[in-house]
Order: structure tokens, then C-alpha cells, then sequence
């Protein structure tokens, strides 16, 4: 899915792209199961746990990792969001609320051509490995019929 997202917090913001992981690849369990342990016990569910140890450990080629020094959204739904970055470059804090603005792009005729969200989420737990990290975060607020939204499109 095609996007950005907007996170403010105190008097700043970030910008973030959506480069969600392909659900395919999850399947791929050799690649990182010796990593997978610390991860397991703070996940809620698998396809969380595989996201977060397949950004984490998975090898990358420079050229992607290059491409973009922006954080990326590798996967939202209706209860969550997690984030992938370089290591400290979100300044989360674990239990704390941040708002953010997602923008999805529409496919459809007529004037309206984003739908935009706003939300909060909180961290619920972050993971760093080397030179990156994955952040894990609950939405917490949500209006019902962006609900409706995320749940489409998940």
C-alpha cells in the first residue's frame, strides 16, 4: 500500500513511508529463527513477531538500505503499527502516547483523492539489533470509521 504518515510529538514530527512487508516472506522462518527468541515473548501474535524479526535480521542489499533514511511503516492495521528505522532515529519512549497522521492515496474518481487518519498510538515495545530498530505500537485512538478503514484495507 502506497502512503505517508506524519508522527508529532512534543513540537516536532517526523515523516514516514509506508513500505510494508510482503506477508509471503513471513513464511521464510530458517532465516531467522536462532533471533526469534526475546521476540516471542513480547509478541501479541505470530505475523507481529515474524515482522519484526524479518526487518530486524534479514539481509538487505546497500542499496536498500541507502534508498531511503526516512522510517518506514512496514505494517498497520486496525490494532497496530510497526515501525522500522535506523537505530535512534525515533525518539520513542516505551509507554508513551504519540499522535500521527496517516495519508493513503485513493483510487477512485472524483475531488477526494486521500484519505486521510488521525490517530494516537502508544509503544508497547522496541527492538534494536545492530544498526536498526523495530518499534511495536498499539493504536490507542481512532475514530470508528477509520477503523472500518484499516480494517479494509489489512
Amino acid at each position: 500500500m502506497n502512503g505517508c504518515a506524519t508522527i508529532l510529538y512534543g513540537n516536532s514530527k517526523t515523516e514516514c513511508v509506508f513500505d510494508e512487508i510482503d506477508p509471503s516472506v513471513l513464511n521464510i522462518d530458517e532465516l531467522f529463527v536462532k533471533n526469534i527468541a526475546e521476540i516471542s515473548l513480547f509478541s501479541d501474535f505470530a505475523q507481529e513477531r515474524n515482522i519484526a524479526a524479518y526487518y530486524l535480521y534479514s539481509k538487505q542489499t546497500d542499496s536498500q538500505e541507502k534508498k531511503d533514511n526516512v522510517p518506514k511503516i512496514l505494517f498497520i492495521n486496525q490494532e497496530k503499527i510497526i515501525f522500522g528505522c535506523k537505530k535512534n532515529d525515533f525518539p520513542f519512549v516505551q509507554n508513551s502516547e504519540y499522535m500521527i497522521e496517516l495519508s493513503f492515496p485513493l483510487k477512485i474518481a472524483g475531488p477526494i483523492k486521500t484519505r486521510k487518519i488521525f490517530a494516537a498510538f502508544v509503544v508497547e515495545r522496541v527492538f534494536n539489533e545492530e544498526e536498526k530498530s523495530c518499534i511495536i505500537c498499539r493504536i490507542s485512538r481512532v475514530k470508528q470509521e477509520d477503523i472500518r478503514f484499516l480494517e479494509e484495507r489489512a
